[in-house]
């Protein structure tokens, strides 16, 4: 029955990043990648082959409707290669259950911040570097990484916000 939640929440992530994140530009430039939330909400003691599985197929289906060439999947599969890495060294105040999802309901707000601005900084950064895939654009990323980085993350807390009350 847990994994029917996973299911579903991947289908709304995905048709939210299709049908409505993908058609946004904000500003010429700043476009949230709010499908990241499918990977960030993974149950934190799935296991790394299973992640990296998982980013792929979701940035694979996300580079198809974008037509983006495997960029966005690259950048998730770094991020989910990382996420399983910081979710071993972070440490936290009181005892989380790995089985769940890293959600503001069960683990600290501070270390889901920190878990979450990491990991979304980390796929923005892989993703415009192959994206520019040129040094001549290094001053660039100054501004994109963070702004691109800033609107994803507040559209995810947004979304954990709004959780967090029911």
């Amino acid at each position: 029955m847990k994994w029917f939640s996973h299911i579903r929440r991947f289908i709304i992530v995905l048709l939210l990043q299709i049908l409505l994140f993908n058609q946004m530009q904000i500003l010429g430039y700043i476009r949230p990648a709010f499908f990241l939330f499918f990977v960030l909400m993974l149950p934190l003691n799935t296991s790394a082959a299973l992640r990296l599985v998982l980013a792929f197929v979701i940035g694979l289906l996300v580079d198809v409707f974008s037509q983006s060439m495997g960029i966005h999947t690259s950048a998730v599969v770094a991020m989910a290669f990382v996420q399983h890495y910081l979710i071993s060294r972070m440490k936290t105040s009181k005892e989380i259950d790995m089985s769940k999802a890293p959600s503001l309901k069960v683990v600290d707000p501070d270390w889901f911040v920190v878990y979450a601005m990491v990991l979304i900084l980390v796929y923005h950064l892989v993703f415009f570097a192959l994206d520019a895939f040129s040094f001549s654009y290094i001053w660039r990323h100054f501004y994109i990484v963070p702004i691109n980085s800033l609107a994803s993350f507040v559209v995810i807390m947004l979304v954990q916000l709004i959780a967090y009350k029911k």
